[in-house]
């Protein structure tokens, strides 16, 4: 459940990708397709950003994000640039015009701030109707509640404010929230009952907490571990940070089975002889790992620890969650990878969060003398899919492929639908990748899978040979969670064939593809898709199991909006996304070298592989 509660308090996580949410403008109006922008409450004419030109700059949203083109452009600037090849700085020179003036100035040394792309974000809120709360969405369960904290959910309702010295919301009003978001739970989430767990007492347990009232940072941290414990994996709380507050001056993952320390920009180990962590602050990494884990979905376990580490970053949040003081220092414990030397440092804390982003940093090209090609695919956009289509015709002559899809969060499928086509050949029957039903609520409409091209089997837009596979499909498929009865739509189906690309080539060489524990949602179906595929192999770790539609929802006193997924969604096979993901073929291990880029073992397994055959 994705969280905003305060224009003034940073989030605690980022989004998929990592791209710092920045911009130079105050706020963005379209003439068409020209932005005319507002910097220090002067409007001008955007001409380009540092040496990017505004057309190329508007032109690129219009091929990568299509219909969401001008969003991405006013609310995720940064990342657009990046993916264009110029990741901004913390200033930038913008190009303008002034008034009707034909005069180009230059305003130098702009900076790119956090509270104009709220401001941005809020514009585009108010401008789509979603700030104010719909007649559904203050609907609310009216029951009789049960009195008191029951021990095994004491933890939930701890307080980091317990001074309440932020922005609050008065008792009766966090408890109408609750009321709304009982109601939302159940009219409305796709997984809500597929685990065992009693949501009324959670949610009650929160509110015998809640005394003469409770501060927005408190109300938002109890529910997103509230929401956590539904095993939703795109259902989580985004909670506002501590202020004044510190993070980790290093990034933490995983490499086989220890914790390694590592620069932000991967430049090397924290100590280079000693990368691994083993305690901070004298307490033992896993109790660290353990105690962030309680912010994680409850989905795959590699996931959960996955989402951990990054909540470790907040070292004072996850503090307050193994009932140590919050300090502006913290003393970590190292050790060499055979664990015979051992040294120790204490490090100031940063006011900036170090940001993971997508790993590995690598371009797509040819390998071994051209005879692989490496395809990589660092995020699912239709971007991508232009992507893939222009690199598989340049890797035509190639006797094998690679497709890296390591630290891709999701996005679309349009990837997907690109890359199949050239899997295939004229006697390749459609496959079906995905089967899904959605809640059914009361402003979903008929179509709600569209967007997920998915449809009814009675769907007038499938072929012959289409529906013939759909069939075969619903013969074989058992879902290894029965929907409870009544509340979900008819089956959905997502089909791949040639049809989606009649022109493209049969690559009919072996392929391996690179996962990891950061493949989620939409690149979860991608892989999902080539699980057992003729000549692909999967190389690497799990993904991290997630497909839900996700829905925005907000909470009326509050003001909190979140996402809660509106589908239910599984293989072919009968499995669910969400709590499994996609196991590899082949598992290998990322090493400590290959969080700093000085070796990639799954890369060479993987050409080793295909080298081989």
């Amino acid at each position: 459940m994705s969280l905003i509660i305060f224009p003034l308090l940073a989030a605690l996580f980022s989004a998929p990708g990592d791209y710092e949410k920045l911009s130079p403008f105050s706020a963005v109006q379209w003439d068409d397709w020209t932005a005319r922008v507002e910097v220090d409450g002067v409007w001008y004419t955007l001409v380009g950003i540092d040496e990017v030109k505004a057309d190329d700059l508007i032109g690129f949203c219009r091929k990568a994000y299509g219909r969401r083109a001008k969003k991405r452009f006013t609310e995720d600037l940064v990342q657009a640039l990046s993916e264009m090849g110029h990741r901004p700085a913390k200033t930038v020179d913008l190009v303008v015009r002034a008034g009707k003036s034909e005069q180009v100035k230059t305003l130098k040394g702009v900076a790119m701030t956090a509270a104009n792309r709220q401001a941005l974000w809020r514009a585009n809120l108010r401008a789509s109707g979603r700030d104010r709360p719909s007649g559904l969405s203050v609907k609310r369960i009216d029951r009789r509640h049960a009195s008191g904290v029951p021990a095994e959910f004491s933890w939930l309702t701890t307080r980091i404010d317990p001074d309440g010295t932020g922005p609050a919301v008065s008792a009766p009003e966090a408890a109408k929230d609750l009321d709304q978001l009982e109601y939302l739970l159940k009219s409305r989430h796709s997984y809500l009952k597929r685990r065992d767990v009693d949501h009324e007492k959670i949610l009650d347990a929160i509110r015998a907490g809640l005394g003469d009232g409770i501060s927005l940072l408190d109300f938002g941290l109890q529910l997103e571990k509230a929401i956590a414990l539904l095993g939703d994996g795109h259902a989580r709380v985004r909670g506002p940070s501590l202020r004044g507050n510190h993070f980790l001056p290093f990034l933490i993952d995983r490499a086989g089975d220890c914790y390694v320390a590592f620069e932000p920009d991967r430049s090397g180990f924290v100590l280079d002889g000693a990368p691994r962590v083993t305690r901070i602050d004298d307490v033992a990494i896993d109790r660290w790992v353990e105690a962030a884990s309680r912010y994680a979905p409850r989905v795959a376990e590699h996931f959960v620890r996955r989402c951990a580490l990054r909540t470790l970053r907040n070292v004072n949040l996850v503090r307050h969650e193994l009932g140590l003081k919050f300090s502006r220092k913290v003393e970590v414990t190292f050790a060499s990878l055979d664990g015979r030397a051992v040294k120790k440092g204490l490090f100031d804390l940063e006011t900036r969060k170090a940001l993971h982003g997508v790993w590995p940093r690598a371009r797509s090209r040819l390998l071994d003398g051209a005879k692989i090609g490496y395809l990589r695919i660092p995020e699912m956009n239709s971007g991508a899919a232009v992507l893939v289509r222009e690199m598989m015709h340049s890797f035509r002559e190639c006797s094998g492929l690679i497709v890296d899809v390591r630290g891709n969060g999701g996005g679309s499928r349009d990837a997907i639908r690109a890359l199949f086509p050239f899997l295939t050949d004229a006697r390749t029957a459609p496959h079906v990748a995905n089967v899904a039903a959605y809640r059914l609520a009361d402003d979903f409409p008929l179509d709600h899978l569209e967007a997920r091209f998915m449809h009814r089997p009675g769907a007038g837009l499938w072929t012959a040979a289409q529906r013939r596979a759909i069939e075969r499909c619903r013969g074989a498929f058992t879902p290894e969670w029965a929907l409870p009865a009544g509340e979900f739509s008819d089956w959905h189906y997502f089909v791949l064939d040639r049809s989606l690309d009649p022109g493209a080539f049969h690559f009919a060489g072996p392929v391996a593809v690179l996962i990891d524990e950061n493949c989620f949602s939409a690149t979860d179906i991608f892989v999902g898709a080539l699980k057992g595929w003729r000549n692909v192999v999967l190389v690497g770790l799990p993904t991290g199991g997630g497909s839900g539609r996700s829905m925005t929802v907000q909470l009326h006193h509050s003001r909190i909006t979140g996402k809660l997924s509106s589908m239910a969604s599984f293989r072919p096979d009968g499995k669910l996304y969400d709590g499994n993901g996609i196991e590899p073929d082949v598992r290998v291990d990322r090493t400590a070298a290959d969080l700093i880029g000085r070796t990639d073992t799954q890369l060479d397994r993987a050409r080793a592989f295909l080298l081989d055959r």
